[in-house]
């Protein structure tokens, strides 16, 4: 899965600063479909103002929640939510 990480510009629209890849390990049912937790690089989400995880398959973008970092090793937890589960 990509991961892309956009900023807040000085003319108020955001705009892509960077994108990585990730990997969902953890999905979660909740009410009208599904939470994914996704593992991706620090890197990927610092400085981010939004956040989107692109699925493939639909070749579209999904807004997402950085739920926290771990700097020690350079990784970040993503949250996002789907309709149906993801593998």
């Amino acid at each position: 899965m990509g991961v892309a990480n956009y900023e807040y510009s000085e003319n108020g629209s955001y705009v892509k600063t960077g994108i990585g890849s990730g990997f969902v390990y953890k999905v979660v049912k909740v009410s009208g479909g599904y939470d994914h937790y996704l593992i991706t690089n620090k890197h990927v989400v610092k400085g981010c103002d939004k956040l989107a995880v692109y699925l493939h398959f639909l070749d579209e973008e999904v807004d997402a929640e950085l739920l926290g970092v771990d700097t020690k090793v350079n990784l970040a937890i993503v949250k996002f939510f789907y309709e149906e589960k993801i593998n």
